[in-house]
């Protein structure tokens, strides 16, 4: 679930609705209805959810790279001007014009 991260200074930070969907199938597979209920709302009380419109689908559809769902999430990123785009998978990204950094490296950017 890569996140996109508007500014630190604010500590805004989001993530696309259809990973919701995602988390709730993967935890509830593995951990129950109630688990993944949880996991869903913890996620909600600590993002931003970014609209994945019409807008952002022409875009990424528009962008280099053959991964849509990587485009889509580099097209939100654009959309409110994200300072980085927070993935495992940071060569997915190495088109895009919102930088990708690892969750890692966004750790040791946070204030201690």
């Amino acid at each position: 679930m890569p996140r996109v991260i508007r500014s630190l200074k604010k500590s805004v930070s989001g993530s696309t609705g259809n990973e919701f969907t995602n988390l709730f199938y993967v935890v509830h597979r593995l951990a129950g209805d109630a688990t993944a209920r949880t996991a869903v709302g913890v996620c909600l009380g600590g993002f931003n959810i970014i609209a994945v419109d019409q807008q952002a689908l022409l875009v990424a559809d528009q962008l280099p790279g053959t991964d849509f769902e990587d485009n889509v999430c580099i097209a939100c990123a654009m959309q409110i001007s994200a300072d980085w785009i927070v993935t495992r998978d940071a060569a997915g990204f190495n088109r895009s014009s919102v930088p990708a950094i690892s969750p890692a490296d966004l750790m040791k950017l946070l204030p201690k």
